[in-house]
């Protein structure tokens, strides 16, 4: 990150424009929905903070009774947002205790949810 900043530093000074719009917030990563299984997408996500839980000494497993789901989303956000959410339910979590993330469709107003739970009881 300090060479990226340095490097962005030394290209302001030398006034290279070229250079310098590589590094512009209009050339961010794309930003948009997509349509597709939502499933798979958050399997990994939940499987890509294992390690996380366990040095926090918390098991965390996903847990859901359906095979596909395909909604519109926004990769990008779901993969902060869950990640950001995890990691601190994680965090303040008990050692030796659960999260559950149970991936359900709840028939309300055609909106899906994910819930997250903590249980008392250690798995293996």
């Amino acid at each position: 990150m300090k060479i990226l900043l340095i490097f962005f530093l030394i290209l302001t000074l030398i006034d290279t424009p070229s250079v310098q719009t590589a590094f512009s917030p209009t050339n961010a990563p794309m930003n948009y929905p997509v349509q597709a299984d939502v499933i798979p997408f958050l399997k990994n996500i939940i499987a890509s903070c294992l390690p996380f839980s366990a040095a926090q000494s918390v098991g965390l497993r996903c847990e859901t009774s359906l095979t596909s789901l395909v909604v519109p989303y926004n990769p990008e956000k779901i993969v902060t947002d869950l990640t950001q959410l995890i990691c601190r339910i994680v965090t303040f979590t008990p050692q030796n205790q659960n999260v559950v993330v149970r991936v359900d469709v709840f028939n309300l107003a055609k909106q899906y949810f994910i819930k997250i739970d903590t249980n008392q009881s250690r798995f293996s």
